[in-house]
């Protein structure tokens, strides 16, 4: 329970405190008076595009696990994936949506492994889209953008495809069967019980079979090619939405631009530092767009109405809690 609540002070600390150093800039009157006269239409044009993406979330979740030999119907795994979001979101908690998501498809009877491994794969592949598609805009609108983004949006995309190739290498199994020998040998020295030992081999046992679980997908390329492609459909349902909302504020940017960096906005909000990447995303909207020479209070207001509609996007988890079916 302390966990807990020290997790959610330091974020809502954090989130809290990038809002300072963001209203210290402005003057909100500027970004009322845009918010009043917004295309209503048009936003909610953008809050359709978000309730899509989980559908197409559910088809990439089904795709995977039939790899793996397990069913679950379409409309329950929509069903898991709309609680999952609200639990998460609604709960001050340390779980994401995806350890909320390996529960409840546990309790449909579903391998925690095979689990953990689809939640793992389909992250990765979500990450390179994301990369590929910020990649190919920004070399759409080089010559018009700061060249320290590009160099920014380099390293970013270097990192995280290390972090991948890591991934899938053996490195991940060598590294878990050293921890469980060196963890073995402590627990031995202390003298310690049984049952101790059993949960350290368990753990590491699920850690082992979990990376085998990950890299068994290698085996089955056309699949994972399947899986980028729903993926890089999502990523443009995200770019849309972004334009949309650029739209309803009377106010429109070229598509490339969006597509070079609303993926790494996505990117970088998905480190789990704040609620929702309220505070995240505002200021990394603020970086990219503002050096490609959009007004910033138009890019602080869409960006906080991305985050209004991203909260809106969980609401029907909150009434699929009590459906079982």
């Amino acid at each position: 329970m302390l966990n807990r609540l020290q997790s959610f002070v330091i974020k809502f600390l954090l989130m809290s405190l990038c809002f300072i150093v963001i209203i210290k800039t402005f003057d909100f009157s500027s970004i009322l008076g845009i918010i009043y006269n917004i295309n209503i239409k048009l936003v909610s044009v953008a809050l359709a595009l978000l309730f899509f993406e989980t559908f197409i979330m559910a088809i990439r979740y089904i795709k995977l696990f039939s790899e793996k030999s397990m069913n679950i119907s379409f409309m329950d795994m929509v069903r898991i994936l709309y609680v999952s979001g609200f639990l998460s979101s609604a709960i001050p908690s340390s779980f994401g949506p995806d350890a909320v998501r390996i529960i409840m498809l546990k309790r449909q009877n579903l391998s925690l492994t095979h689990c953990t491994s689809v939640m793992t794969v389909d992250r990765i592949f979500s990450v390179i889209s994301m990369i590929f598609f910020s990649l190919a805009g920004f070399f759409l609108v080089y010559n018009v953008v700061d060249s320290n983004i590009f160099l920014y949006i380099l390293t970013i995309s270097a990192v995280s495809i290390i972090f991948i190739i890591i991934i899938f290498s053996s490195l991940p199994h060598i590294i878990f069967k050293i921890l469980l020998q060196y963890t073995q040998s402590k627990i031995f020295s202390l003298k310690s019980p049984n049952f101790l030992t059993k949960y350290t081999e368990s753990f590491f046992d699920f850690l082992i079979n979990t990376h085998k679980s990950i890299t068994d997908f290698i085996s089955n390329p056309r699949l994972l090619l399947n899986i980028f492609f729903w993926n890089c459909l999502t990523q443009a349902f995200r770019i849309l939405q972004i334009n949309f909302l650029f739209l309803s504020v009377d106010y429109s940017i070229p598509l490339q631009l969006q597509f070079a960096f609303v993926p790494m906005i996505i990117l970088i909000t998905m480190i789990p530092v704040t609620y929702f990447g309220i505070g995240v995303r505002e200021g990394a909207f603020l970086y990219f767009f503002t050096n490609a020479g959009i007004p910033a209070d138009i890019c602080l207001t869409v960006s906080l109405m991305s985050s209004a509609i991203t909260i809106a996007g969980i609401i029907p988890g909150a009434f699929l809690i009590w459906i079982k079916k």
